[in-house]
Formats: C-alpha cells, structure tokens, sequence
C-alpha cells in the first residue's frame, strides 16, 4: 500500500490525491490485501509512487557497492534516471521528451532490478 511520504510530497503530491483520500471505502484498504480499490483505478500510478519512494529511500541509504560493470558514478547516474523517470510518471508528464525519460527509466529498472540490494 502505498504511504503518503516526504518524497511524494516534494513532488507535490497531497492528501488531495485520489490515492490517499480517505472520502469513502473505495480508498480504504481491504482487510485481507491492504489494497485500497483505488490504487487498482491506475495500478501503473500506484505503482510509480511505491518505486519512486523506495528509489529515492535507497539513494539516500549507505550502500555497500555498485553492480559489477558499473562503476560507483555510473550507478549514481542510473539511479538518478531511474528516479527523474518514475518522478515524471507520478506527476502524469506528456511529452515526447517525458515519454523517452519514462521509458529510459522503466527499461534501467527491468535491467537492474536483481542489482537493487547490493
């Protein structure tokens, strides 16, 4: 479930949201699942907001390496890009430009997911 959260909000998301609106019980979470129905309205959204959060968390957390066939600075910059990406999904960016920074970010997340621990 995702948490209304310091990184959310810098990115000027609210409790005006329809994620986090607590107005009836499609946006409270299921006793069995803790998914709020409306987290499933746009599941991609949601999903964005859970991932920016824990990239942002994780950039900011003392790690102890890199993965191999990167170099510590190169690591930086795709996490960077990983996070300026799911940011631009989260605040719904249209643009050709936005689409490619989606993408990119998208594509280095499927390629360095396994990476995201070391």
């Amino acid at each position: 479930m995702i948490k209304l959260n310091r990184y959310l909000r810098d990115l000027g998301i609210d409790e005006k949201n329809f994620y986090f609106s607590k107005d009836d019980k499609r946006y409270i979470p299921d006793e069995d699942t803790g998914i709020p129905d409306s987290h499933l309205w746009d599941m991609s959204g949601a999903l964005a907001m859970i991932i920016y959060t824990y990239l942002m968390r994780y950039k900011e957390y003392k790690r102890m390496g890199y993965p191999a066939f990167t170099t510590e600075d190169k690591w930086e910059s795709i996490l960077d890009d990983m996070i300026k990406g799911f940011a631009s999904i989260i605040k719904g960016e249209e643009s050709k430009r936005a689409f490619k920074k989606q993408k990119r970010a998208l594509a280095l997340f499927k390629t360095y997911f396994f990476s995201l621990g070391d």
